[in-house]
């Protein structure tokens, strides 16, 4: 019989996360709402529209079919007491037709003290979520493409108490691609169909931060040069405003480029 006594780990772990989610809605699910891809973050998460690399499956699995080529990518954050966070993924696209990705996410609380009633003490895992994640896209013609992701979320406190969900994402996205410019028009529901809870409870468990998001993009296409704006209206299921995000990217000869982005309709206090 164990005795678990709450230390600063555990106290900065339920600050970090009211603090990080509460425009999620709760505190389930962190690695869910835990921004990967750097090109998306620096342009203020308006990525709906845009979704056109592997990152997609964060933000429009229906991106990923736009391109008949293979990708993979991993990324590792690293923040205060010992959180980190790691990500690696891949997915493939045939024939400008169907394309098929997975993804694993990690993210880690750091240790924590647990002090048994023999006065020993064991160093275990405070918090760890892992999601895995299976996509499916498919072209369904005239510049439309849709996606669904499915995923399995495992969340483990101090590697004994598991708790478990099996939500689902579903995106849609349509294209017009010039010579001298593209359109993009997207929408995707993120996050639905599960809660977080063990096997062995009785009750409905924890929501996860269900979203649903809406974005449109224009890119300006020139010898040497891109210029792509984007925008996004998110609602969260447990919020009843709106946020809005908005994106600039200025790219030079695919090597470099400049991004900017805004958010609205965060409380920051």
């Amino acid at each position: 019989m164990k005795k678990i006594r709450f230390s600063a780990v555990f106290l900065f772990l339920m600050l970090w996360t009211i603090t990080a989610f509460s425009a999620a809605g709760g505190s389930s699910g962190l690695t869910l709402a835990q921004p990967v891809c750097a090109r998306a973050v620096s342009m203020g998460d308006a990525y709906t529209a845009v979704s056109d690399d592997i990152n997609a499956v964060y933000y429009n699995p229906a991106g990923l079919v736009l391109f008949n080529r293979k990708e993979f990518s991993t990324s590792y954050l690293k923040g205060v007491l010992d959180f980190t966070y790691y990500s690696a993924g891949f997915y493939s696209s045939y024939n400008n037709d169907y394309a098929f990705g997975g993804n694993l996410s990690v993210f880690s609380a750091g240790v924590a003290e647990i002090n048994n009633l023999d006065g020993t003490v064991d160093n275990v895992k405070a918090l760890e979520d892992s999601v895995y994640t299976a996509t499916l896209a498919k072209k369904m013609g005239d510049g439309f493409s849709a996606g669904v992701n499915a995923r399995c979320l495992s969340s483990t406190i101090a590697q004994e108490f598991k708790n478990e969900a099996y939500p689902f994402d579903i995106g849609l996205l349509y294209r017009i691609n010039n010579p001298k410019n593209k359109f993009g028009f997207g929408f995707c529901m993120q996050n639905f169909g599960g809660n977080l809870k063990s096997s062995l409870a009785q009750d409905e468990g924890e929501k996860l931060p269900s979203v649903t998001r809406a974005g449109i993009s224009y890119t300006s296409k020139s010898p040497g040069k891109n210029v792509t704006i984007a925008a996004d209206a998110l609602q969260f299921q447990e919020e009843p405003n709106l946020k809005i995000h908005l994106g600039l990217e200025y790219a030079l000869v695919n090597k470099l480029a400049l991004r900017a982005g805004y958010k609205i309709g965060y409380d920051l206090a």
